[in-house]
């Protein structure tokens, strides 16, 4: 809600309205889903950027905590919105994943992403089956199915994802990027500047390989 009153401080007449959402949770999308539909009727474009980095000791808390929110949440928010986006006339459906869920660039020793940090395999096994999710909607979808369908890293940018106190920080000095930087690839796809890669994995400066 602070983030909400921000923008609307700056924007005296941003109608931007706040929906409280778990992507973990059913009932919370379902609930998510009615508002929208009730208040707006149609839905233009679903972003699926809710994500979380968990590095937990313990192995099945991690893997339980990323693929929830990184895997199954997307899947239950598209279904749960599926038919809001076919209201509308030109409907785009985001997920936001990491240059990390690269298989290609994974397997490659001479990659940068090709070693993960400590207790950083389960995240980066979360984005690579949010790829394969796309990759599945993308190779079952009917031919005259209007939603475009995008695959995005946003790069690491300056944001709670990036870690706490100390090491935030130094991530923030040396590799976060700015946020306004993910906004402008994202606003690129919606104006319709990116259509040719529609079905594709895409970043700011061109695609990754999958």
């Amino acid at each position: 809600m602070e983030s909400v009153e921000s923008i609307k401080d700056r924007n005296p007449d941003s109608n931007l309205t706040p929906i409280q959402l778990d992507v973990t949770s059913q009932d919370s999308i379902n609930a998510a889903a009615t508002f929208v539909s009730n208040t707006f009727g149609r839905l233009d474009v679903l972003i699926n950027n809710a994500g979380v980095a968990n590095g937990d000791q313990d192995i099945a808390k991690r893997h339980q905590i990323n693929f929830a929110t990184n895997v199954t949440g997307p899947v239950l928010m598209s279904i749960a919105f599926r038919e809001l986006l076919l209201k509308s006339e030109k409907p785009y459906s985001l997920f936001v994943s990491s240059v990390v869920g690269s298989m290609t660039l994974a397997a490659d020793p001479n990659s940068p992403v090709y070693r993960g940090p400590p207790n950083g395999e389960t995240y980066r096994a979360s984005k690579s089956a949010l790829n394969m999710i796309v990759l599945q909607m993308l190779a079952t979808r009917e031919s005259s199915d209007p939603i475009k369908l995008f695959l995005i890293d946003p790069g690491m940018v300056r944001s709670n994802l990036t870690g706490k106190g100390l090491e935030r920080t130094r991530l923030r000095n040396l590799r976060a990027g700015d946020p306004e930087d993910s906004a402008r690839l994202y606003l690129s796809i919606l104006e319709g500047r990116r259509d040719d890669e529609e079905g594709k994995f895409v970043h700011k400066d061109g695609q990754h390989p999958w």
